[in-house]
């Protein structure tokens, strides 16, 4: 924490007034040291006579600093020092002023932050504490079921006991989005990593939406999860447009960053923005062009956990790859409930002639519009309600950790029926559509190229 004001000297020297006006006859450098550094040394000595302070105090020097009276000195010492016309001590004292000001706010910030971590800080054993796995250095140090060791009476249940000298003092965030498509594949460090029952692993998949309505009742408004969605750009979503046909962007939300829906306690914190603007295909049908763009009130700011999703070029083909749907919807069709930590499963994309002679067993006569794809057909492994709008994404060829988004849940006869694959609206497909509608956006498309 600083606890002096010479930080003010380097603006001080930028703008030259320490030698303004000056030549090495009229001025002593060695004396302008001892003027502007001496009192640090003067603070630092203490007369024999001077009583001393308790041992117990722990007040920090800097708690007591006036700044107007340092400032004022500083400036009375420059004035009899320099030889500065009167425009010049002008700007002298508003370079002091903007100086002191600056370090004020920055000591108030410091004072504020060391408080605040002094005061959470909770030991957990000898020389250790509980803080979030990613401030310390042996946070993967998990058991045999790949959950690392918590001590749930003392710490919270995001955090892990640790030794003080594996702290890591500041947690370091990106200052800009990751590029489109990597997945964390094992996660992020968190005491429950996922990974069991078709769980997705806290992180994993950082595009993931939860898409959330605002809906008024007589007691309260409630906030209502409705579907997925993924993150083309910080401030754009694609999603279904069932999912939005017969809402209002004053009423939707979109969240990021979200893994478990019954706790706040994750390590990071997900990112709520209202949804600024609609945009559904003109040609939008129950089982045709089902998509939709969502424009927010804001952009989302980087985090490890959240990140675009790629989009695929018009001509991709993904028949017959694994691919991956995550959402938090039912597991069943007959589920009374839904799932409260993301899930995922891995599903095989079903050409589309295939897809037809199979729905065609249960639907008569019906026909796969080329707007969409197929995927599933495995029993008890399928999309359901509630995934609508989310993303089915592809493993790109060169690098199975990168992601194209190949289509997002569109529609579907039951869940998890042997031989009935789901529908997903075709992205390749859609491709046309999407980067017009962009374009007139004017979002950068490297958020969303690969």
């Amino acid at each position: 924490m600083l606890c002096s004001w010479k930080i003010v000297l380097i603006p001080l020297l930028l703008t030259g007034f320490v030698v303004a006006d000056t030549t090495d006859d009229d001025m002593d450098y060695d004396d302008l040291n001892r003027i502007l550094f001496g009192m640090s040394e003067e603070e630092q000595t203490t007369p024999e006579t001077t009583e001393q302070p308790e041992p117990e105090t722990t007040t920090r020097k800097c708690d007591k600093l006036d700044l107007d009276l340092e400032k004022n000195i500083l400036e009375g010492k420059l004035i009899s020092l320099l030889n500065a016309t009167p425009e010049q001590l002008m700007q002298l004292k508003a370079v002091l002023n903007e100086s002191f000001n600056d370090v004020g706010k920055r000591l108030t910030n410091q004072t504020t932050q060391i408080e605040s971590n002094e005061s959470n800080v909770k030991s957990c054993g000898k020389q250790k504490e509980c803080v979030n796995s990613l401030l310390c250095k042996n946070s993967k140090k998990a058991n045999k079921y790949n959950i690392v060791k918590s001590y749930p009476d003392v710490c919270s249940s995001n955090q892990i006991c640790c030794h003080i000298s594996d702290k890591i003092d500041q947690e370091v965030l990106p200052s800009s989005m990751k590029k489109c498509g990597y997945i964390n594949p094992n996660g992020i460090p968190f005491t429950n990593e996922g990974g069991r029952h078709n769980e997705a692993k806290y992180g994993e998949f950082p595009w993931i939406i939860a898409l959330l309505e605002r809906v008024p009742t007589p007691a309260a408004v409630l906030d209502v999860f409705i579907g997925g969605g993924s993150i083309l750009a910080p401030n754009i979503v694609l999603t279904a447009a069932h999912k939005v046909v017969n809402t209002t962007a004053e009423n939707l939300y979109a969240r990021a960053g979200e893994w478990d829906s019954a706790t706040d306690r994750e390590l990071f914190k997900h990112q709520d923005l209202d949804v600024q603007q609609i945009i559904i295909h003109p040609s939008y049908g129950k089982w045709e062009n089902n998509i939709a763009l969502l424009v927010l009130k804001g952009s989302y700011y980087p985090s490890p956990h959240i990140s675009p999703i790629c989009l695929p070029n018009e001509f991709a083909n993904f028949d017959r790859e694994r691919c991956i749907v995550a959402g938090w919807g039912k597991t069943s069709l007959n589920s009374k409930e839904y799932p409260h930590i993301l899930k995922k499963i891995n599903v095989p994309i079903v050409p589309q002639t295939k897809c037809t002679e199979q729905l065609r067993q249960k639907i008569k006569d019906f026909n796969v519009h080329p707007s969409n794809i197929c995927a599933g057909g495995v029993k008890d492994i399928d999309s359901c309600f509630g995934d609508g709008g989310g993303p089915l994404v592809c493993p790109m060829k060169d690098n199975p950790n990168r992601y194209y988004q190949a289509g997002l849940v569109a529609w579907g006869h039951y869940c998890g029926l042997e031989n009935v694959p789901g529908g997903y609206t075709s992205v390749p497909y859609m491709m046309r559509w999407i980067s017009q509608e962009l374009r007139k956006l004017q979002i950068n498309s490297t958020y969303y190229t690969a």
